[in-house]
């Protein structure tokens, strides 16, 4: 509960609009929109949407940062490293790739039904590191586990090439959590990083 409530906290903070009179483009929304809310006119499916997309990432993060309990577990027991490995791709397709597609849904929707902008400068650095984090996923990430599950399963697991391949899936999955870590401080943070 506590963790609901810190989040509640941070993504209920009032906005500050810190945008420069006259050198941005007008809102969409009607100032009577935007009168100190982060708001949007139906601020009942805001709060709705708010809280799925950090229910979303809190559940993907969180089964995300596990997987350097199972990695170590494969790492340390040959007898279940294929068992390991499958579970870890198993709550990938599962679990965490549709929580990160929710979070990310809910995000832009957030977006549309708020009174930011998607030129907003936080919101673009953050749309643009979950895409990152995205395509590293797909394109690297997953194939990895796949070729360490096939050498773990066809007996290679003591092998060089599979423990080059560990030591590369970890490095991804470490620089993954990195890119979450980071878009969570920009949401929360709502830096001005340029204009």
């Amino acid at each position: 509960m506590l963790g609901a409530r810190m989040c509640a906290l941070l993504f209920s903070r009032p906005v500050v609009d810190r945008r420069p009179v006259g050198k941005w483009p007008p809102s969409r929304r009607s100032p009577a929109d935007r009168k100190g809310s982060s708001t949007s006119r139906k601020p009942m499916l805001f709060e709705i949407l708010k809280t799925v997309h950090v229910l979303a990432a809190i559940a993907a993060f969180g089964a995300n940062i596990s997987y350097f309990v199972w990695f170590r577990r494969a790492v340390n027991n040959p007898e279940v490293r294929t068992y390991t490995l499958r579970t870890i791709k198993l709550m990938e397709r599962a679990y965490v790739n549709p929580s990160y597609a929710v979070a990310g849904v809910t995000g832009l929707w957030l977006i549309q039904e708020s009174h930011w902008e998607f030129t907003t400068p936080w919101v673009v650095v953050s749309i643009v590191m979950y895409l990152l984090m995205m395509a590293l996923g797909i394109t690297v990430y997953a194939p990895l586990m796949r070729r360490q599950i096939r050498l773990a399963e066809s007996g290679g697991e003591d092998s060089g090439e599979y423990r080059k391949v560990d030591r590369l899936a970890n490095s991804i999955a470490a620089a993954l959590v990195v890119i979450v870590v980071f878009v969570v401080y920009i949401m929360t943070a709502r830096p001005t990083l340029w204009g």
